[in-house]
């Protein structure tokens, strides 16, 4: 098990080290290993993995179990229910969350768009948004500190 750790571990890493790792030695790594996903990708096949990916999705899982009433109008297999939740707050912090990040402001209407569709905010008030929290953020850092 440890050569396919140190394998696995290589192969995740090459993208920085330049290390490559071809198709024989994935072979080996699932011969290994066999054809066993983490639980968190919800496969057939699983094993209970000890990441912490694995511990936050068994955590929701046993959190959904012993708070059913809390769920009970939400379809937990349709995607486009984690959105109808979203309010005019959390597409704020989102805004200023991606101006911190030096993200255009085009850029961050597309990825609205694209996610929530028509339940995005408007152009105009991402542009609102942005440009508020760009002279919030040039005034605290023209503000000497005392």
């Amino acid at each position: 098990m440890k050569i396919s750790n140190y394998l696995f571990l290589n192969l995740v890493d090459s993208g920085k080290t330049g290390y490559i790792i071809d198709r024989e030695q994935i072979r080996q790594i699932r011969k290994l290993t066999g054809s066993k996903y983490p639980d968190f990708l919800m496969k057939k096949n699983s094993y209970s993995s000890e990441s912490i990916l694995g511990i936050l999705y068994r955590k929701a899982l046993q959190f959904i179990e012993k708070n059913p009433s809390l769920f009970d109008d939400e379809d937990l297999d349709n995607p486009s229910n984690c959105f109808s939740k979203v309010s005019e707050r959390n597409f704020r912090f989102y805004v200023k969350v991606r101006l911190a990040l030096h993200i255009p402001i085009l850029t961050i209407h597309n990825e609205l768009q694209t996610i929530f569709g028509e339940k995005a905010p408007s152009d105009l008030q991402i542009q609102q948004w942005y440009l508020y929290y760009q002279a919030k953020s040039q005034d605290s850092q023209s503000t000497p500190l005392e």
